[in-house]
């Protein structure tokens, strides 16, 4: 799981153009530097391509260790079947979300849910949810439940995201916030001022999103208008109902070893809470 996560991320940063991630150098960018270094040409464009390469190895690396796991033949079938789905899901979704980056259409609410799903919320939660209890050959019902509870962890996980790439503290974040207005990024609080704001607003903001050159003031403009028409708010409320889903989920979960819900409700908190 941990290098399918770091092959997706490392891809990620490539598309976002993120030069940092948690305070430390992206490895494409690590890749960029090391060949200014040495004088190589087109570095910039040399450094994309080892990323590309970096982010391949680590999903070929993960798809061995995968098929050498000691379980029965059909646990490892379907393992296998199961991270090959999910990650083709992610494929797409990010597919979706560079288009919609490069895109002035307004978005609907149930349609950045579902990206946020299947961008973030199945390959981060519930594939490794699912791949345990695959693992375990546990029964459908529970399957069901555990890709489940993963999507309404993903979204959580997102709309925080969100939240601290707007509100946050970039020397806690690790990175400069701010660059999902930059990149015209389609999320719920994109859409919520394209609802809610005034015709006046809504005209220069359309100056500010998917503006790479876009400074302080205006990324302060968008944050007292999210506070002002209340979208700050709106979000969390809807948060809030993810979150009381997953709480039923994981109190309607089997617990043979008593400890599991315990687990999963610390997650849970985690990802409402963290704040990088």
């Amino acid at each position: 799981m941990e290098l399918l996560q770091s092959g997706l991320l490392v891809h990620d940063d490539i598309m976002d153009r993120d030069r940092t991630r948690r305070g430390q150098t992206t490895v494409f960018y690590q890749y960029v530097q090391r060949a200014e270094r040495e004088g190589l040409r087109d570095a910039y464009h040399l450094g994309e391509a080892l990323g590309i390469c970096a982010g391949d190895v680590a999903y070929f690396l993960a798809f061995e260790l995968l098929s050498r796991l000691p379980v029965s033949a059909e646990a490892s079938r379907r393992a296998l079947s199961l991270c090959g789905r999910e990650l083709t899901y992610v494929g797409v979704a990010q597919m979706q979300d560079v288009v919609w980056g490069a895109s002035p259409a307004v978005v609907g609410e149930e349609e950045v849910l579902k990206l946020y799903i299947y961008k973030t919320g199945r390959y981060t939660f519930s594939l490794p949810l699912a791949l345990g209890g695959v693992l375990a050959e546990t029964d459908e019902r529970t399957l069901a439940r555990l890709e489940r509870l993963g999507e309404c962890l993903g979204v959580l996980f997102q709309i925080r995201d969100d939240e601290l790439g707007l509100f946050g503290d970039p020397r806690e974040l690790g990175k400069p916030v701010g660059s999902d207005i930059r990149e015209g990024k389609k999320t719920l609080f994109y859409g919520y001022l394209h609802r809610h704001a005034p015709p006046e607003e809504l005209r220069s903001l359309e100056a500010i999103f998917g503006n790479p050159q876009a400074g302080e003031t205006e990324l302060n403009r968008v944050r007292l208008l999210l506070e002002r028409l209340g979208a700050r708010q709106a979000v969390r409320e809807l948060a809030e109902a993810h979150r009381r889903e997953a709480l039923a989920i994981i109190g309607e979960l089997p617990d043979p070893t008593g400890c599991g819900r315990g687990v999963l409700g610390e997650l849970l908190e985690y990802t409402l809470a963290r704040t990088r």
